[in-house]
């Protein structure tokens, strides 16, 4: 009996030991079941969040791509401007003059494959200004005046000038305006027997004129007068013929109504006749009948 329960002894001791061993390690696997469970709750929000950004970066990728085509198709407008540009200087022989702030603007031009390869290259370029297209004989004269200076004191020069220029002719049209002012007055005051007799004249005329329409107007208020008269004449014999006509027509209809009448008489005249005569018809067959 002391031997089994030994026994029994150093197995439940064991299983106790089992069980314990049991519980750490399940201890374990719950705490690694809930660290993969926090790892994994992040990554779902890392993976929400990179979500969001690809398709933000998808968003801004296709706007950069419509804004990258319609630049292409804008600097396709342009080059052909350009060649459009250069070919009518070309034609008509137009130059270009002016000076440039640094020096030689050369701006080399790129692929449209590596258009946007240096996007982060924000190296200051050099461009081209003050300039000006002029004909060749304009150019000429630019040289010819100041050929030292820039484009716009040279041009501020040929301003200067032209207001000078302007200057001049207003104060000669003014000296002109002056001048035509005096010989005005010289005139009126002087004596200008011709043009006294062209407005005595002018005024004869008008006066005959003013004699004239009023003899027509007067004429025809007479015509008017006499209308009237003839209207007022019509418009009795038209109120007498309107008269007629309604005793005419009055007239008519009693006429309609006595025929009426003495058509109804004779239709009630006939119907005797028609009885009386059959009448008359029956008695002589009755008597024809008895003889």
């Amino acid at each position: 009996m002391r031997a089994e329960l030994k026994e029994l002894d150093e197995k439940f001791r064991k299983a106790m030991i089992t069980n314990a061993q049991l519980d750490n390690e399940k201890a374990t696997l719950t705490f690694e079941v809930e660290l993969m469970k926090d790892k994994y709750t992040e990554l779902e929000e890392t993976h929400t969040q990179l979500s969001k950004e690809h398709r933000k970066k998808c968003t801004e990728y296709e706007q950069l791509k419509k804004v990258a085509t319609k630049l292409q198709e804008e600097v396709k407008a342009l080059r052909a401007l350009l060649q459009e540009r250069d070919a009518l200087i070309q034609e008509y022989g137009l130059v270009v003059v002016g000076e440039e702030e640094n020096g030689e603007a050369d701006i080399p031009v790129k692929d449209e494959d590596d258009e946007f390869a240096d996007m982060d290259d924000l190296t200051p370029r050099k461009i081209a200004v003050k300039k000006a297209l002029l004909s060749q004989e304009a150019a000429d004269l630019l040289s010819k005046g100041a050929a030292q200076d820039s484009l716009d004191v040279r041009l501020k020069k040929f301003g200067e000038e032209k207001k000078e220029l302007e200057d001049q002719v207003r104060r000669l049209k003014l000296e002109l305006e002056e001048e035509k002012n005096k010989n005005r007055r010289r005139k009126e005051n002087g004596l200008d027997y011709d043009r006294q007799k062209e407005q005595n004249k002018t005024v004869n005329e008008y006066k005959f004129r003013v004699q004239k329409a009023e003899a027509e107007v007067s004429t025809l208020q007479a015509n008017v007068a006499r209308l009237d008269a003839l209207s007022a004449r019509y418009r009795t014999q038209s109120e007498e013929l309107e008269k007629s006509e309604e005793e005419l027509k009055s007239e008519k209809r009693k006429l309609q109504r006595e025929l009426r009448e003495l058509q109804q008489k004779y239709d009630e005249l006939d119907s005797s006749k028609n009885f009386l005569q059959r009448q008359y018809d029956k008695m002589r067959h009755d008597r024809i009948g008895r003889f």
